[in-house]
């Protein structure tokens, strides 16, 4: 029996997984190993971003534009916030160190299943129950991700 060839396009997403995958295990390890070092040489000209929500009250002014006044009303409002990774105390670099390697790990567990699932897909066993499982765990994943990610904002 012949087996034929798997897509270009299933065979091209199995390359894209693998590659996220490896290039994280890679930055991943530079930033974990980095975060202290630049710390304990003080090294300047690095920071720690962080994105958080911002509460602005109501605000609705009128604005000149090419055609009138028009009224400009303030919807949703981000921030970032930059901490200069050298002069932050020893806490709270463990506590973003700590933040950081977390949500690695998940981000290294989810490319980690997406890949398994798109070869699963290329060897034409897409529809075994490893993926079905491996599925329901990526949708776990993403959650954990979220909820990591509501609790840095809450604590920030």
């Amino acid at each position: 029996m012949k087996m034929s060839r798997p897509d270009r396009v299933v065979r091209a997403l199995t390359a894209l997984a693998s590659f996220a995958y490896f290039f994280m295990w890679a930055a991943g390890a530079l930033l974990l190993i980095g975060l202290p070092l630049i710390k304990a040489f003080g090294a300047a000209g690095f920071y720690y971003g962080l994105e958080l929500p911002v509460s602005v009250p109501i605000v609705q002014t009128m604005v000149e534009s090419a055609s009138g006044p028009a009224p400009l009303t303030l919807d949703e409002v981000r921030g970032k916030l930059s901490l200069p990774i050298s002069s932050m105390s020893w806490s709270l670099l463990a506590l973003l160190w700590s933040y950081a390697a977390a949500a690695g790990a998940l981000m290294l567990l989810f490319l980690h299943h997406l890949r398994r699932i798109f070869q699963r897909v290329r060897d034409r066993a897409a529809f075994d129950m490893e993926n079905v499982v491996r599925l329901r765990t990526l949708g776990m994943l993403l959650m954990a991700l979220a909820g990591l990610k509501a609790v840095g904002e809450l604590a920030t």
